[in-house]
């Protein structure tokens, strides 16, 4: 059985430093195949610069642009199976795809993960869930996403789409979630 394919996407906004530094982490912790987009929110310090001589793909977002807008182009041209949104603030465990994958292949009906972080990152307290869907280390099936209407081409609802409001759906749609201040 072929593993599902992993695509990372990276929000990121006048943070070149934190940016090259992740895409550092991101390379070292994640040696099995997957394709990465860099969303870079506008920046002026040389951000996306930053991912293009690291030899990473990136989107450019005029200044001002929303991370949900960035995020919500980057799920349309991701052509993984799995989705992870990562802020380059995160700092990720070694085998984060690895445990993904068996997540999600242990539970078809599973929608996202909310992936652990290593101890040095500064966390939110583990009751507080994130107002928006896109704010946490995260990896969501594909096919999850596409049966909430986040894939669709025009989605200006689902841009926007509050995490209290997409967990309703998925559980309306027969998926579960892991984290993300769900109650499994």
């Amino acid at each position: 059985m072929t593993q599902p394919s992993v695509s990372i996407l990276v929000p990121v906004q006048n943070n070149r430093h934190e940016a090259g530094l992740f895409l550092e982490q991101l390379k070292a912790r994640t040696p099995e195949p997957h394709d990465v987009l860099v969303l870079d929110l506008g920046s002026v310090d040389g951000t996306a610069e930053e991912a293009r001589t690291r030899g990473v793909p990136f989107l450019r977002f005029p200044a001002g642009a929303f991370t949900e807008e960035a995020v919500g182009r980057g799920l349309r041209l991701a052509a993984g199976d799995l989705v992870a949104v990562l802020d380059v603030r995160h700092r990720l465990r070694s085998n984060w795809v690895p445990t993904a994958r068996a997540l999600f292949e242990a539970e078809e009906r599973l929608a996202a993960v909310e992936l652990e972080r290593d101890q040095e990152e500064p966390g939110r307290e583990s009751d507080q869930a994130p107002a928006a869907l896109w704010l946490l280390p995260v990896v969501y099936r594909r096919e999850a996403l596409r049966a909430i209407g986040c894939l669709r081409h025009r989605m200006a609802e689902a841009e926007a789409l509050p995490l209290s409001q997409a967990l309703v759906r998925w559980k309306e749609a027969g998926y579960r979630v892991r984290g993300m201040g769900a109650k499994s």
